[in-house]
């Protein structure tokens, strides 16, 4: 899923829901310093640029997070993303099944880390990078125990591009 059918005229805030060919993306809060925001600036959209890696458009996320509820629970997320943390102390959010982590340094922090809910699954959360400054690689979800039935990604300058579900 490469957005490249998301309307690049199109802005969602929180509480706007698109739906995507095997997935419905609603738009939550923004978890920063312990506390879930709600800011007016919130704002997440197809952007004609390529920081992810992969080719444009891409979602770009600021200050907000698309929470993907597939259709089908999954066994594994993969997903390319740009992240420009160095530039301007940006915080970036990772959710899987209800639990909502902040990364206030760098994506790579997260690699080796297990997120989740016991009743729903846990995933292992791999990052590969490609670029250091700014970040650009590929997060992975892979499901340990149970299944993904959700997860969230977004940040005040976070660019995802190509997720691939594998149920």
């Amino acid at each position: 899923w490469d957005f490249a059918d998301l309307s690049q005229t199109e802005r969602y805030g929180i509480g706007e829901v698109f739906v995507a060919p095997t997935a419905t993306v609603n738009f939550i809060d923004y978890l920063l310093n312990g506390n879930w925001v709600t800011n007016t600036a919130a704002i997440a959209y197809a952007n004609n640029s390529a920081i992810a890696g992969g080719p444009n458009p891409e979602l770009r996320t600021y200050l907000i997070n698309a929470q993907v509820i597939p259709n089908t629970p999954l066994d594994r997320v993969t997903w390319k993303f740009g992240f420009t943390s160095s530039l301007d102390g940006s915080v970036a959010n990772l959710g899987v099944n209800g639990q909502m982590v902040e990364v206030d340094g760098a994506i790579a922090d997260l690699n080796g880390r297990i997120l989740g809910h016991p009743a729903l699954g846990k995933v292992l959360v791999t990052v590969n990078l490609n670029q250091a400054s700014p970040e650009r690689g590929t997060v992975t979800l892979q499901a340990i125990s149970g299944k993904i039935h959700r997860f969230a990604v977004g940040g005040r300058q976070y660019f995802v591009d190509d997720i691939c579900m594998t149920p």
